[in-house]
């Protein structure tokens, strides 16, 4: 599954959004999980189970989780008995009556991630992969803006000025475009389907007639740090 929106359904049961009963290996690249409901029980986003002895790994790769909701565990994300690796993911700002706001169960960071309220989960830990990690007692704000239509064929959540997902993506990640199908600039990758481009992320062609210019902030100043010009 890759550059899609699933937004404002809701499940008696589990998997507000999606619910991923598979003994295969699925990747989810490139989307959004937003506003789904889980009326009756677990995984307001995404619940993601196998009953297997064997079960297939489930990968989410640049896929945002947010505003979904589950009367039971796992508001964002719910897994058992899956092996579910992440990477410039973010997952905040969901809920659920029982424990588990955003996340329940295990998972393997592949680093970059944005988790709002690790809860009772594994597998992330703040400052480690360049994940950003908040607790129940602390959770992080991703502050997004609502759902909306940001160009492309998909409704996405555009990243506030003061985001923290905003140049704290993975620098060097191949995959260059966005959700909206949008080429990513190299110090705007952040961990969301989205990329935030505004007037201080412009990078113009100067008198040598540069066609490209690649950037990063590698010394983690806060200046951007010209790598290559051509």
């Amino acid at each position: 599954m890759a550059d899609s929106s699933v937004t404002s359904n809701t499940a008696q049961q589990s998997g507000g959004g999606m619910a991923i009963y598979s003994d295969l290996p699925t990747t989810i690249t490139g989307s959004t999980f937003s506003g789904n409901q889980a009326t009756d029980d677990h995984g307001g986003g995404l619940y993601l189970a196998s009953n297997s002895n064997n079960p297939g790994e489930v990968v989410l790769h640049n896929v945002t989780v947010v505003s979904n909701a589950a009367a039971g565990t796992g508001g964002g994300i719910y897994t058992n008995n899956t092996s579910v690796r992440t990477k410039n993911t973010l997952i905040a700002g969901n809920s659920a009556t029982g424990q588990g706001n955003d996340l329940v169960g295990s998972f393997v960071s592949d680093g970059y991630n944005l988790i709002g309220d690790s809860g009772p989960a594994g597998g992330f830990t703040d400052g480690v992969y360049g994940d950003q990690v908040g607790t129940s007692e602390s959770p992080i704000d991703a502050k997004l803006e609502p759902l909306s239509d940001n160009g492309g064929t998909t409704l996405t959540h555009r990243p506030r000025v003061l985001s923290p997902i905003i140049d704290a993506g993975d620098l060097w990640d191949s995959q260059r475009v966005d959700q909206r199908r949008v080429s990513g600039i190299a110090n705007a990758t952040e961990v969301t389907t989205f990329r935030y481009r505004s007037p201080d992320h412009v990078i113009v062609k100067n008198a040598d007639d540069a066609e490209s210019v690649f950037a990063a902030d590698v010394d983690g100043d806060g200046d951007i740090d010209v790598l290559s010009a051509s």
